[in-house]
């Protein structure tokens, strides 16, 4: 058997030999020795203001105190510290942060954005005459005393709009004012100590921001569901075929899932504060599938807009020319050409005491351009007249069996 040097064999295991005497002595002087040298580079070091040391957490994790922020630090923390005295660090483990916007409000949970939410959401359900099938909403409470904003689209032409509420109770509802153009609507129903719910500030909101949607889709079988996602964008003109008609509106972009039965209902912020107002999404086809892609209207449109329609029935100050599209005949490059016609948007009627049938203009006439831009669609129109105001006076370009003219036309107010 072969044995390495120092070792020696008892009972058949192996055991370190004893060592001798001159060997003891060797190591407890170089302890010694080593030991002294630490306690001298540790004094120098005190003596120009460095300091250093490991600070554990209970969970293992080192962490540091400065300023009053709980910073995670390397497992070494130095501190290099400037003459004239030493900074006490304390060494803490943190506690659990809460997320704060700079207005100091509190971010919430989902379920606490449900709970603070869902008392200032209502279903809204339209009929249309005897016999007839029924249409069902989302409205939003904005007054203790039964104001509530829901879509144009949801009670458009209704016979009768009833609220119902989450425990079963009913108000036949007035619809004190409408609008088309932000599918906006003001309901009144005769009630008091209702819960209105808190409005944000859309423009604050940014892409990837959190996001819940809450309301009742299909129908009121399933409602005050909350679905959650994002703010996928803000400010997105999207262009709608409403019943053939061109609709150009700015909305909020969500991925929380929205359905019909939503229409109405409330876009809310982390904070749970309605942000928006759910108003559409896109749904696929037979071709492809579309899945987060639902839109709100803004609350800083949406506001405003309500604002009027409850004092008086209508949005104030926003600019008409007074006419109405047909919408049976869209004149795009194809059709145009078919018909041997000019690309433009067919007048349908115009509007009794406007400057448009004062200057002569009459169904069936063409509008081919505005202010010298060419137009082929009532958005294209609407996106021009916007930029102006009641009084003020635009130039149609109108073709009319085969011939061309220009009429200068003075803004009505919308009502």
């Amino acid at each position: 058997m072969h044995l390495k040097r120092g070792t020696v064999m008892y009972n058949g295991s192996y055991h370190q030999k004893p060592l001798d005497r001159r060997a003891r002595f060797t190591i407890v002087f170089s302890s010694c020795l080593l030991a002294l040298l630490f306690a001298a580079v540790t004094a120098v070091t005190l003596a120009q203001g460095l300091s250093f040391g490991i600070f554990m957490g209970e969970d293992g994790l080192p962490y540091v105190h400065v300023a009053g922020q709980v910073v995670p630090q390397p497992l070494y923390a130095r501190a290099h510290l400037p003459e004239g005295g030493l900074t006490l660090v304390e060494v803490t483990r943190p506690s659990p942060q809460i997320v704060v916007d700079d207005s100091g409000r509190h971010a919430l949970s989902g379920n606490e954005v449900y709970k603070k939410v869902v008392p200032s959401v209502v279903g809204v359900v339209t009929r249309y005459g005897p016999g007839s099938g029924a249409v069902t909403g989302t409205g939003v409470i904005l007054t203790e005393d039964g104001i509530i904003a829901t879509n144009h689209h949801v009670v458009s032409g209704a016979h009768s709009v009833t609220v119902v509420f989450e425990d079963g109770a009913e108000y036949e509802a007035d619809i004190l004012g409408e609008d088309y153009y932000t599918d906006i609507a003001a309901l009144k129903i005769n009630a008091k100590g209702l819960t209105p719910a808190e409005l944000g500030q859309s423009e604050a909101l940014e892409p990837g921001d959190p996001a819940y949607a809450i309301g009742n889709p299909l129908g009121l079988d399933l409602r005050n569901t909350i679905t959650d996602g994002l703010i996928s964008a803000i400010n997105r003109d999207i262009v709608f075929n409403d019943s053939g008609a061109d609709l150009s509106m700015t909305v909020i972009q969500t991925s929380c899932a929205v359905n019909p039965g939503n229409s109405g209902g409330p876009l809310c912020n982390q904070y749970g504060q309605v942000v928006g107002i759910i108003s559409s999404k896109i749904m696929g086809d037979m071709y492809s599938s579309v899945e987060g892609l639902g839109f709100a209207i803004p609350t800083h449109i949406a506001q405003s807009v309500l604002n009027d329609l409850i004092v008086l029935g209508y949005v104030a100050g926003r600019p008409a020319i007074g006419i109405t599209a047909d919408t049976s005949l869209i004149l795009d490059e194809r059709t145009a050409a078919y018909f041997n016609l000019p690309v433009g948007v067919v007048v349908d009627s115009v509007a009794r005491g406007t400057d448009a049938e004062a200057k002569g203009i009459r169904k069936g006439d063409i509008i081919t351009h505005v202010n010298g831009t060419q137009v082929k669609t009532v958005a294209e129109i609407n996106k021009i007249k916007n930029n102006y105001k009641v009084g003020d006076t635009i130039t149609l370009s109108i073709y009319r069996s085969g011939q061309e003219f220009d009429l200068e036309i003075i803004l009505t107010e919308a009502k």
